[in-house]
């Protein structure tokens, strides 16, 4: 199901399919590349920037269903602000720099956290060094690399955030499903779409759990470009604070 879900998304958000030019390089992933163009505005101070999408569709063999299977098969759980974001150089995920604040579960020891979405300038892509594919983007443009969804967190951002330690770093749970957004003293997961998950199910469970809207899109502004990218969910669950904190204690 979670393959489909994400073939649907990549085909309602494609402009122009292009082969031979996707950037992901997740082994067994197949990736939708596509431009959003946007026109030019004045108005706000800022120019609407070009955005290259690449969209991956993964088949994940092994998620977890519920909050206590996700709890479970987590090395590392705390509730961190985020410092500092970065793009790897010249790859295709996110490194978090965290201020531990609290910690449920495990030990940290400095690690960076780890996501398989990200956010970089197209120039630095390895796309952008393949000629045949230099027509679809230029010096301003961004990357959008979707593998998963993801929320991708800001300087300031409260996260709960659940790790596989893998290469002396903390990376995100089944790569969507452990990072939850601090937001009005409730956690959501902005990937984790209600309807189309047993995860978001068993969520919705909790006490004071509620169903919420998700944005269409989100945006950046970066050197006078205001970049505008696309959510994949209409609707996730969002749990009070200490609610979702006394349940993955009691396991």
């Amino acid at each position: 199901m979670k393959k489909l879900d994400y073939f649907l998304t990549a085909a309602v958000l494609s402009i122009a399919v292009l082969s031979g030019c996707s950037a992901g390089t997740n082994t067994g992933n197949s990736t939708v590349q596509n431009e959003s163009s946007i026109s030019q505005t004045e108005a706000s101070g800022t120019q609407e920037g070009k955005v290259i999408t690449d969209c991956a569709i993964v088949e994940y063999v092994q998620l977890a269903n519920t909050l206590q299977a996700l709890t479970e098969s987590a090395d590392w759980i705390a509730k961190v602000q985020v410092q500092s974001v970065s793009a790897a150089p010249s790859s295709t995920y996110t490194r978090i720099t965290p201020e531990v604040l609290e910690t449920y579960r495990g030990d940290y020891a400095g690690q960076t956290l780890c996501l398989t979405d990200c956010i970089l300038p197209y120039p630095d892509t390895p796309a952008y060094k393949n000629t045949d594919c230099r027509e679809y983007g230029d010096d301003t443009a961004m990357y959008y690399y979707d593998h998963a969804g993801n929320y991708l967190p800001q300087e300031g951002d409260i996260l709960l955030f659940f790790g596989t330690l893998r290469d002396d770093n903390y990376w995100e749970v089944n790569d969507y499903q452990g990072m939850f957004l601090l937001q009005d003293g409730k956690y959501s997961n902005l990937a984790l779409g209600y309807g189309k998950e047993l995860l978001a199910d068993d969520l919705k469970t909790l006490s004071g759990a509620e169903v919420t809207e998700i944005p269409e899109t989100f945006s950046r502004t970066e050197n006078g470009y205001t970049y505008t990218f696309q959510n994949r969910n209409a609707q996730t669950v969002s749990v009070p604070e200490q609610v979702l904190i006394d349940a993955i204690q009691a396991f």
